[in-house]
């Protein structure tokens, strides 16, 4: 059984200029520099491999697995928006579709799980690796006020997650040297206090 992610984020939890304005920079040199920051500090705790175990902004998932029941219907990765598709292979191999109408969301936010609709069954599928195949988008959306270069990007999730970001990015930025040999394996309290109870475990 796996999750991998099919279509990245594309947009920030943090845009540039609020990045900016946490840091204090009011010069546009390092523009290119704070947007990576934000990039690092977000692929820390997002998604899949991130410590959070949560998809922050909307991305597209895949769980992949040899067969409905393994995953008892959850879907890692919270919040769900939206079931893209459920396939899977049959018995001579060929990808089928399962139709929209079998099997609906429920549990959201925090245990999103696909469930048969009423009267309908979960076919059988070959027994093999990967088998079933439920593609989903999950995380917080961006909204976006105004149009062109003025426009404003603004992340709808829960602003401890958000300022946990920002805090991140502003450590990396104010502290560009390696202070020790010792690898860090741990977030910093404070950001670990801004996430925990927003942390969800496998």
């Amino acid at each position: 059984m796996s999750v991998v992610v099919v279509e990245p984020p594309e947009d920030p939890v943090v845009s540039l200029e609020e990045a900016k304005a946490h840091l204090r920079v009011d010069h546009d040199d390092d523009d290119d520099y704070i947007e990576s920051l934000v990039k690092v500090a977000t692929a820390t705790i997002d998604g899949p491999t991130g410590w959070l175990g949560r998809c922050l902004v909307e991305q597209t998932l895949e769980w992949r697995g040899p067969s409905f029941g393994p995953c008892d219907g959850r879907l890692p990765y919270p919040p769900v928006v939206e079931i893209e598709s459920v396939k899977y292979d049959d018995g001579a191999g060929a990808e089928q579709t399962v139709p929209d109408a079998d099997y609906r969301l429920i549990g959201q936010p925090n245990q999103p799980r696909v469930v048969l609709g009423y009267g309908a069954s979960w076919p059988s599928a070959r027994c093999q690796d990967e088998a079933v195949r439920i593609r989903y988008i999950a995380g917080w959306p961006v909204e976006t006020a105004g149009e062109g270069e003025g426009a404003i990007t603004t992340w709808t999730g829960p602003a401890p997650i958000k300022h946990a970001v920002l805090m991140m990015v502003a450590e990396l930025y104010e502290n560009r040297e390696v202070a020790t040999d010792a690898p860090r394996t741990e977030l910093p309290f404070a950001v670990t206090a801004l996430l925990s109870t927003f942390r969800v475990f496998a």
